[in-house]
């Protein structure tokens, strides 16, 4: 069968849209504590995986090149 790679722009837009639900005005605290809740449980579990996963040749010198861009992009707003 072989492994699905999910579909990461669908993923991201999921993402986006509870962030901006949580954070919407015509939401109520009610709400948006309960979106906020159901992003730190998604934020555990990729947590844990990192945790858990091993370390792969070549993975942090990727991870510092990808906050290095997160950065530029940051100071250049």
């Amino acid at each position: 069968m072989g492994y699905k790679k999910p579909d990461l722009h669908t993923t991201t837009v999921l993402v986006q849209t509870a962030i901006c639900e949580a954070n919407s005005r015509f939401n109520d605290g009610f709400t948006q504590f309960e979106i906020k809740k159901e992003l730190y449980k998604l934020k555990w579990i990729l947590d844990e995986y990192f945790d858990r996963s091993p370390k792969f040749t070549g993975e942090d010198e990727w991870i510092d090149e990808m906050m290095k861009r997160k950065v530029i992009e940051i100071l250049k707003k």
